[in-house]
């Protein structure tokens, strides 16, 4: 479902901190208790603060009704409020859904404000128990404000029942106060039913449970409200940020000084996976674009793709031979691509003498990782300039040998086994960068479920490889992520009235506008 309104998490990046959950109780209890701000003030601001967003709303006028489910935490004392303002300043009929009696003073004090008798016509109590699928009527707005981000653990099954009631309610307009319940702040996975929100307004910070799979789905669009928590800085993780892009070209410059990448990919049957990450290369500016295959049908690929230099081999070993032979020559701006479209088997002798070239910089994708576990020693211990590995989860998983069951900490992990700058791709990813000092941990945040589409990681694979033409990884992979981000963006823009996909060719045509117009990529319902 689609809604009006910004798809912005917020104006600027540098306001709020990522935090889990520990961290972000952390903050609430050093404002009240270190910095005197009563506790009874932030959370009367966290509920003026959602209300003031959503009366602009077109949906809120067309809303009927509004019902509040409100635990008994200070999560359920910010439904309150938001319940209060309504009252106060609207004729909207109000009911509250009660999972108990509010158990902390400040929650109580704002549920006590929405109790006078006079206006009993005008709010309604009921046990959250009672919720029937015929107690909403269609366009009414649904606000979750039962579990805040200290839970961690299944909420109970007959909340859960509820949630799922109201999640398949299409007509619903949900909102989720601070986190939806059910999802974990510190992005653990789950397989319970969370509450789907279309809007999740949050209060001081962005929790990692907003951006990383499974919780971003949730999420639907997140903004996030400064409600007056006393300024503490933390480190170690945040959002992506509009990149610096350093030029590549540069005056006098020539073919091998403005970037060189090799492609060991495009098999048979799976050539296009080479052609896309040369292509991407290119598109941003890359001098020279070699691809080395084991397909006797790569070449027919020069008549449509001149530009490429394409080698072709019968065994596995002379390619590999080949390719170190290119690499002894230079390696200054010189990166390499493994792994796209690759389905053969490059031997133990061949990681090992290319993860011990100094000097070099690659990107691991597609079969590559799976290569790469099998030598993870090799890999641990490698004296590359920069090794970068970009995988989905269940390519994830083949890195560390089991299943994913927290992407923040899982792509911590692969960072550390390997020895390698990570990119764990898929609904909201997380960039890890090594030895990066103060922000080791950056969150694209991206939804684009356009790019679920077979070749986008190939795309992603030539992009990074331009981009490390241009510097160091720790400094140059932020602003390849963001401008590879913001190509979808422009295709969806460009293509979004025609369809609800895009196709990776789509992507490249916006690679070279996305240099010109890299920003924050948007947040979009999912």
């Amino acid at each position: 479902m689609w809604f009006n309104g910004s798809n912005n998490i917020y104006n600027d990046y540098s306001s709020f901190p990522v935090l889990d959950g520990q961290e972000a109780a952390d903050l609430d209890k050093f404002s009240i208790n270190e910095k005197n701000i009563e506790s009874r003030l932030l959370m009367g601001w966290a509920g003026y603060a959602v209300f003031a967003e959503i009366v602009q709303k077109d949906w809120f006028y067309a809303a009927p009704r509004i019902h509040i489910l409100a635990g008994t935490g200070n999560n359920g004392g910010d439904g309150y409020v938001l319940a209060w303002q309504i009252m106060a300043s609207t004729n909207k009929p109000v009911i509250i859904w009660q999972s108990g009696e509010p158990a902390t003073q400040d929650a109580k004090y704002f549920c006590g404000l929405c109790s006078p008798k006079d206006l009993s016509d005008r709010i309604k109590f009921h046990e959250i128990s009672a919720i029937q699928d015929e107690s909403f009527l269609e366009k009414d707005i649904v606000v979750d404000a039962v579990f805040g981000t200290g839970l961690n653990k299944p909420p109970p099954e007959n909340l859960q029942k509820i949630f799922h009631l109201v999640n398949s309610r299409g007509k619903l307009i949900r909102i989720a106060m601070d986190i939806p319940s059910g999802v974990f702040s510190n992005g653990d996975s789950f397989q319970h039913t969370a509450f789907h929100a279309h809007y999740t307004y949050s209060f001081g910070s962005c929790k990692i449970g907003h951006l990383v799979e499974p919780g971003i789905l949730s999420c639907g669009i997140v903004k996030i409200f400064s409600i007056g928590f006393y300024p503490k800085i933390f480190s170690g993780r945040r959002l992506i940020q509009p990149p610096v892009i350093s030029p590549l070209r540069k005056a006098g410059g020539h073919k091998y000084s403005s970037g060189v990448v090799s492609v060991i990919g495009g098999s048979s049957g799976m050539e296009g996976a080479a052609i896309m990450a040369a292509k991407s290369f290119l598109s941003l500016g890359g001098g020279l674009a070699r691809i080395y295959s084991v397909s006797a049908s790569i070449i027919k690929i020069l008549n449509e793709n001149p530009e490429f230099m394409i080698q072709s081999f019968s065994q596995t070993s002379a390619m590999e031979n080949h390719v170190f032979e290119s690499f002894s020559a230079n390696l200054k701006n010189h990166v390499l691509v493994i792994g796209v479209g690759l389905k053969e088997n490059l031997s133990a002798d061949f990681w090992k003498k290319i993860l011990s070239s100094r000097g070099l910089r690659m990107v691991v994708d597609g079969s590559g990782l799976g290569q790469i576990a099998a030598h993870e020693d090799s890999a641990r211990n490698h004296t590359i300039s920069d090794l970068i590995l970009t995988p989905h989860k269940s390519e994830a998983e083949r890195l560390l040998g089991r299943k994913i069951t927290n992407v923040r900490k899982d792509a911590l992990e692969i960072s550390a086994r390997y020895n390698a700058h990570v990119y764990l791709k898929g609904p909201g990813g997380i960039l890890v960068l090594k030895n990066s000092g103060n922000f080791g941990e950056i969150y694209p945040n991206s939804r684009h479920y356009e790019l679920s589409t077979g070749g986008t990681g190939d795309i992603l694979s030539g992009v990074i490889a331009n981009f490390l033409c241009r510097g160091e990884a720790g400094e140059t992979l932020e602003a390849a992520l963001s401008v590879y981000l913001k190509a979808a963006s422009l295709a969806v823009e460009k293509n979004m009235h025609q369809k609800d996909f895009l196709t990776p060719s789509e992507i490249i045509d916006s690679l070279r506008m996305s240099l010109d117009h890299s920003s924050q990529p948007e947040l979009r319902p999912t």
